[in-house]
């Protein structure tokens, strides 16, 4: 059981009820976009927390979890950990279930995120085109990653947290915006 579970959470029913509310929409198919934001050290951390462990709880979902650190230099900072809890949420499923999930250029996807080469073993025959544009690969990746995300939402509905957005660098930013189609909806 998630520890912060343990202690009473008070004083955020509003903005918890703003989340459940998010979450229950997504149920009918569509993106809901949630920003929690504030001034630092009001609990926007601890609430997200909070929330992600009620729904951890629950089998239905999938949680792909992301942070940001104001100094790190890594391609594609904001969706590192996300990556890393898709990747290990594929590798969980059966090995049909997995190839389902697989877009149709997984190459380039693999080379944005290479900690997906394991996925090689779910397609079979795969040929890895050697691009030359890198904007090309960055182009057909992020159409890449969206399939995936899309091909998992239609079994399970997909809850994407990404903490400390304002240090994301812009390749994240780009991906976000442009392939997710984010809605704001503030929370507070």
């Amino acid at each position: 059981m998630n520890s912060v579970l343990l202690f009473p959470f008070i004083g955020r029913e509003r903005h918890l009820s703003v989340l459940r509310e998010a979450l229950e929409s997504s149920r009918e198919r569509r993106l809901v976009t949630v920003w929690v934001h504030g001034r630092s050290g009001i609990g926007k951390t601890a609430l997200a927390r909070y929330f992600l462990g009620e729904v951890r709880q629950r089998s239905e979902l999938v949680v792909l979890e992301g942070r940001c650190y104001e100094r790190e230099a890594v391609p594609y900072n904001a969706l590192d950990g996300v990556v890393d809890d898709l990747n290990r949420h594929v590798k969980s499923l059966t090995r049909a279930d997995a190839r389902a999930l697989m877009p149709d250029d997984l190459g380039a996807l693999m080379r944005l995120f290479p900690v997906l080469q394991e996925w090689r073993a779910f397609e079979a025959g795969l040929e890895i085109t050697n691009f030359s544009d890198l904007g090309e690969v960055r182009q057909r990746g992020f159409t890449a990653f969206r399939q995936v995300l899309t091909r998992i939402a239609v079994r399970k509905p997909v809850l994407l947290f990404i903490d400390d957005l304002q240090w994301g660098d812009e390749d994240s930013a780009d991906l976000l915006a442009r392939y997710l189609r984010l809605e704001a909806r503030p929370c507070f």
